[in-house]
């Protein structure tokens, strides 16, 4: 027979478990789309293609998706530099809060930390989209408190998803576990 305080422990321990199998979910479809995007962006830009950086600009300026600080996406400014819209182009509006990208590139070796707010009770996602033959750690911890996701890229997208029980700024650690120079992408929530 099991005691109450053995129903406590088995509940704790798959409650545990339940929060371990969130922060290991698929990454969100949403974040495919957005990080196919940027690779098609990314490609009209390297081939001067003004008129499919604009079909993708099109696609992008709905989303309100900014930067990881906050402001407007660099991404973003850098294709409307390159692309400039045409005289029937919507004026170009961002998000206060919503979607934000950051893109960057490592050393061996070489880490870089960023902080971003989420919201208590609202699920918190960062997909990380590397290189075929990279190898990328993405850390998210709750600033000043406990790591909520480790994951490592190699050959396909990783997404770390978590509850926060409070609003709060989590720090998102990119480190390069390489041998050679890598170029990451993260997209969140």
């Amino acid at each position: 027979m099991i005691s109450i305080t053995g129903l406590a422990v088995l509940a704790g321990v798959w409650a545990a478990q339940a929060e371990g199998a969130e922060a290991l979910s698929a990454t969100p479809l949403d974040h495919l789309e957005l990080l196919a995007l940027l690779d098609e962006g990314e490609a009209a830009l390297a081939a001067a293609d003004d008129a499919a950086l604009r079909r993708v600009l099109d696609q992008w300026e709905p989303l309100g998706v900014l930067g990881f600080d906050g402001e407007p996406s660099a991404i973003m400014q850098e294709w409307l530099a390159a692309a400039p819209a045409g005289e029937d182009a919507p004026p170009v509006r961002g998000a206060v809060r919503g979607p934000g990208v950051h893109r960057g590139a490592l050393e061996p070796g070489a880490q870089i930390a960023l902080t971003r707010a989420y919201y208590a009770g609202r699920v918190a996602q960062i997909t990380m989209g590397a290189p075929r033959g990279s190898a990328l750690a993405l850390r998210i911890q709750e600033r000043e408190g406990p790591t909520v996701c480790e994951h490592v890229s190699q050959d396909h997208p990783v997404t770390c998803q978590w509850t926060p029980i409070w609003t709060s700024d989590y720090v998102i650690e990119v480190r390069n576990l390489a041998d050679g120079r890598a170029r990451y992408r993260l997209v969140s929530n």
